[in-house]
């Protein structure tokens, strides 16, 4: 058997060898200085160098073949090879940068930017760099984003609801750092934190990487902080309207020989939102409701929040250890309810939190990666509204002794902590030099105790019902391999486990026997995510994914304010399916081009409980489909136009209830489906003297009339797809039409250590809503300076 078996090879062997062939690998492989791409050029075939210049190239031909080793800011290099059976060829070379200049900027982008852009999964990349000098929020930075709506309930400090490709409210998963975001409350969020704060914006659309583990339903935000290994000082300042003032701090310091490092990073905001609002008052002669133009008299809102970390890098047990402990607190005056029906004038609510983080990363060898991220702290949140009165919109107070409070007639004194606990844990492994795998494990739990004496009481012990604990656990899975199988072909294939268990007592319903009602639940979900190159400069991505999206804590047991509990709310489920193409060449034009499908059940919406309290639902069930594009165009070294559009269809389906029966296609409730933008921007450098540049900018933004609440499809606007035209039904449910204009400019010295700049948005005045048809500001001027020391 051995000499047949032997005699069988050797024959085999010497066939293969007078056609060329060999089915033996020979290998190709050694390290670079750079992330390149090494490629045979005869056989098409190529790998990428890992993130220490380390690759592998394996080859089932013999011959003589061309290797070419490329980098963007690196010069080529080729090198002829012979191929042998069974052999190993190993080439060490260090690539020469082109240049300095093109080595820092090119690797900057590609590795902070391009990179995540040009990956199978879908994501918009924000630099802050290029627009921290403007006086924008980061609402509006990311509102501007091809497919996304940023939507909020008032001025600075309101609740702000992202929707994504159809997908809104907690659907849409917010991170820091890959993190989870709920631990920092109302302290830290897109609607507070400045954006010299952050490197850089990520927003996912449909399937999120492994490296960001969470029950998203349609997408995420993550805010990447600021990171250097060098000492620099940022300090901002932005006086505007409403008497809105804005102050951020982000500073560093790192032992450039010992490795220590300490940080300190920190903002404030204040703005009294004392802007002009179209509301519903009562004639004094007729005693009918009448449209007046009134002023918003208490809707103040203040935020403090402060970081200080300290660490250690480079250590051979650690690349990176950090402690950091911050502090929030947010006041907020509350003007009124889910809708603008009636005012307040002394209902108040508060949060704060400390909130200790320990974080601890650790590269081993080439081929492991850990990461382990873990937080315990406590958010007080408070609410005070014992006035014993009502006010209207004129701002005159009406005292009454039947009632205790405004917002509820039995009035509040709530006292209520959220204790909450999240481990994050992320390990990956290079398997081969085209396998990756990861998996990430983020565990959470929260914990609810609090009291209210004006509060609602058991019905027959009198007990608190605040005073109930109530708690929420929450376990999310995701195990994923990243494979690139050519140049051109990569693929993400993802795995997704969700858990979860919640008790408590519904605190506005009282149960006479006191007792605890529990909801749990698991699932399981897949995505695949598929990118195929076409050319240097585009390429087509293809993603599907079966998701879950597990209820949250305030879906569940409501937060103390104006959310009302629902115990029995259920988790969403979606399937999602995802088509783009991207063409693009670097400092010339873009074009982005993405198509989605979603077909979702029990999909949970905030929808007005009466005209104070909000409460979270499921809708049976939706589904659509909706394309958006996003373009831009370099016209001249100087100045830059980029443009975006988005038209969405999310219509109900299945409708069984015979009531209703006649919303069969309606599109869903508050939900915009057709919007989109534009801006030009220039940029001058070295007009005055070597390293000042001065910046302008216009923004405009689109959003088509949406209506309040769900409509038959045959009173919808008419027309092509619904645009442009009105809708045959009451006013009173129609969100009209909106053109949002607003235009700045910025003038910064040497090489952008400072800045001053002057920015007016909503240029015309117009009349802005966003959620319920909550009136947002007008007019405003706003004025920014910033200095930096790095």
């Amino acid at each position: 058997m051995k000499i047949c078996s032997g005699l069988r090879g050797y024959l085999t062997l010497l066939v293969l060898c007078v056609s060329g062939y060999s089915t033996a690998q020979s290998v190709v492989k050694g390290r670079t200085n750079a992330f390149a791409n090494v490629q045979i050029i005869e056989l098409q075939k190529g790998v990428q160098a890992n993130e220490i210049g380390d690759y592998q190239l394996e080859v089932n031909r013999l011959g003589r073949f061309t290797i070419v080793i490329s980098a963007v800011g690196f010069e080529t290099y080729k090198k002829e090879i012979n191929l042998q059976y069974n052999q190993v060829i190993v080439i060490d070379h260090k690539l020469i940068a082109v240049s300095r200049e093109l080595q820092e900027v090119q690797i900057t982008v590609k590795s902070e930017a391009q990179e995540i852009r040009e990956k199978g999964i879908k994501a918009d990349v924000i630099s802050t760099k290029k627009i921290q000098n403007e006086a924008g929020t980061l609402n509006e930075i990311i509102n501007r984003t091809a497919g996304i709506r940023v939507r909020q309930v008032g001025g600075l400090g309101s609740a702000a609801n992202v929707l994504i490709n159809g997908f809104q409210g907690k659907a849409v998963k917010y991170f820091k750092d890959g993190v989870p975001l709920d631990y920092l409350g109302a302290g830290f969020n897109i609607n507070t934190v400045p954006v010299n704060l952050l490197d850089r914006v990520e927003i996912y659309k449909g399937v999120l990487p492994t490296q960001l583990s969470a029950d998203a339903l349609g997408g995420a935000i993550n805010l990447v902080s600021r990171s250097n290994t060098k000492k620099y000082l940022d300090l901002s300042y932005e006086a505007a309207s409403f008497n809105t003032h804005r102050i951020s701090l982000n500073s560093y310091y790192q032992h450039p020989r010992k490795g220590w490092f300490i940080g300190l990073d920190g903002f404030y905001n204040h703005s009294d939102n004392n802007y002009r609002v179209t509301v519903k008052v009562i004639d004094a002669f007729t005693r009918t409701r009448k449209d007046a133009e009134m002023t918003r008299f208490h809707d103040a809102f203040s935020n403090l929040y402060g970081e200080v970390s300290m660490g250690v890098t480079d250590r051979k047990w650690a690349d990176l250890l950090r402690f950091s402990l911050a502090y929030f607190e947010v006041d907020k005056e509350e003007q009124h309810g889910a809708l603008m029906t009636e005012p307040f004038g002394q209902v108040t609510s508060r949060q704060t939190s400390f909130v200790p983080t320990l974080r601890y990363k650790k590269t081993i060898g080439s081929k492991w990666i850990i990461d382990q991220f873990l937080v315990l702290n406590t958010i007080i949140a408070k609410r005070v509204d014992t006035c014993h009165c009502v006010y209207d919109w004129y701002g005159n107070r009406l005292a009454s002794d039947a009632r205790q409070g405004e917002s509820d007639a039995d009035g509040s004194l709530s006292n209520v902590n959220f204790t909450n606990f999240t481990s994050r844990t992320y390990l990956s492994y290079q398997a081969t030099p085209i396998h990756k795998i990861d998996l990430n494990v983020t565990y959470t739990t929260y914990d609810r105790l609090g009291a209210d004496p004006f509060g609602n009481k058991y019905i027959y012990s009198g007990r608190d019902i605040l005073a109930v604990p109530a708690g929420y656990k929450k376990a999310v899975l995701s195990a994923g391999m990243e494979s690139a199988f050519s140049r051109r072909l990569t693929n993400n294939f993802i795995i997704k486990y969700f858990g979860f268990t919640t008790y408590g007592t519904d605190a506005l319903y009282a149960s006479a026997s006191e007792n605890q009602t529990r909801n749990q639940g698991n699932r399981f979900g897949l995505a695949e995510a598929l990118k195929q190159t076409i050319s240097e400069h585009s390429f087509v991505r293809l993603s599907a994914e079966l998701a879950t999206r597990l209820p949250e804590n305030t879906e569940v047991f409501g937060d103390g304010l104006f959310e009302m509990s629902n115990f029995s709310i259920k988790p969403e489920k979606s399937l999602n399916i995802n088509l783009g193409y991207r063409l693009q060449k670097i400092q010339r034009y873009s074009l982005d081009v993405n198509m989605f499908y979603r077909r979702a059940t029990d999909i949970i919406v905030q929808v007005p409980a009466n005209v104070i309290f909000l409460q979270h639902q499921n809708v049976d069930k939706v589904k659509g489909f909706g394309v958006e594009a996003d373009g831009s165009i370099q016209l001249n070294k100087w100045l830059k136009t980029t443009a975006n559009i988005t038209y969405q269809s999310l219509r109900l389906f299945g409708i069984t209830d015979p009531n209703v029966k006649f919303l069969e296609g309606s599109r869903v409730r508050n939900t915009p489906y057709f919007f989109g933008g534009a801006n030009l921007h220039t940029n001058h450098q070295n007009i005055f003297k070597t390293g000042d540049t001065f910046q302008a900018y216009w923004y405009y933004n689109y959003v088509n009339e949406f209506y309040l609440e769900p409509i038959p499809r045959s009173k919808e606007a008419k027309g092509f797809l619904g645009i442009g035209s009105k809708a045959n039904i009451n006013s009173e449910l129609v969100i009209p039409a909106q053109h949002l204009h607003s235009a700045g400019m910025n003038y910064s010295i040497r090489n952008d250590k400072a800045s001053l700049g002057l920015e007016v948005k909503n240029v015309f005045n117009a009349q802005l809503y966003d959620n319920f048809r909550v009136q947002r500001a007008g007019r405003s001027v706003h004025v920014k300076l910033r200095f930096s020391i790095i």
